[in-house]
């Protein structure tokens, strides 16, 4: 596991335990994106919008990464200039 992957999965930072910056940065990005304008507009964008924690967005990136780097390496498919 990458080391920043633990740390953000714990809720702290490298440098210190700043775990409540991050509980608040991520209660005040939950509840934005609840706001019902926000909410709206995101998923007429054909967005799913859908808050969670640190570790769920972790989660989540892990399960995206791990799909499409199959699709990439099977298909030989290269990043274009």
């Amino acid at each position: 596991m990458h080391k920043n992957r633990q740390v953000i999965e714990q809720g702290g930072h490298q440098g210190g335990d700043h775990v409540e910056i991050v509980r608040k940065i991520n209660a005040d990005t939950v509840a934005v994106l609840n706001e019902p304008a926000i909410k709206s507009k995101l998923e007429g964008l054909g967005l799913l919008v859908e808050g969670s924690n640190p570790g769920g967005l972790m989660a989540q990136m892990k399960i995206e990464t791990d799909r499409w780097g199959t699709i990439i390496k099977d298909g030989a498919i290269k990043a274009s200039d």
